[in-house]
């Protein structure tokens, strides 16, 4: 599953909303439920533990971007696994010279502006891959 997939599981583009879990703490990249998923109908239907997420990518030195996702749990037809919102933005992240993709929470980023370019670092990266990071 790509970034663009779960796009459409974000809210609004203001990083304002509250986080979705109700614990104060903030949840893993690698939260799991319990019992485990093992149907694509059974992953969807699990409850967003994270919130939204904002995934900041640079590619080849151009201006970074930031989009502001939701935190859905997303179906690996490849592995027959349920992952994070998390893991799967990682697990499709390019590693290609000249690229970065680094995840955060969005509740952990109050007042963090999707529209400013180049996108500002993230705060409290809980996640990235590439070798531009």
């Amino acid at each position: 599953m790509t970034a663009a997939a779960l796009a459409g599981c974000g809210g609004t583009s203001s990083t304002d909303r509250p986080a979705a879990a109700s614990s104060p703490a903030t949840p893993s990249a690698t939260a799991t439920a319990s019992p485990r998923a093992t149907t694509r109908a059974q992953c969807e239907a699990r409850p967003d533990t994270s919130g939204d997420i904002l995934v900041r990518t640079t590619t080849n030195g151009q201006p970074a971007t930031t989009q502001q996702l939701g935190g859905a749990w997303a179906w690996d037809a490849k592995t027959g696994t349920c992952n994070t919102a998390v893991d799967a933005v990682i697990a499709t992240a390019s590693a290609t010279a000249g690229n970065c993709t680094e995840v955060a929470y969005a509740s952990s980023n109050p007042g963090y502006k999707l529209t400013v370019s180049p996108a500002p670092p993230l705060k409290k990266v809980v996640a990235s891959r590439g070798p531009a990071c």
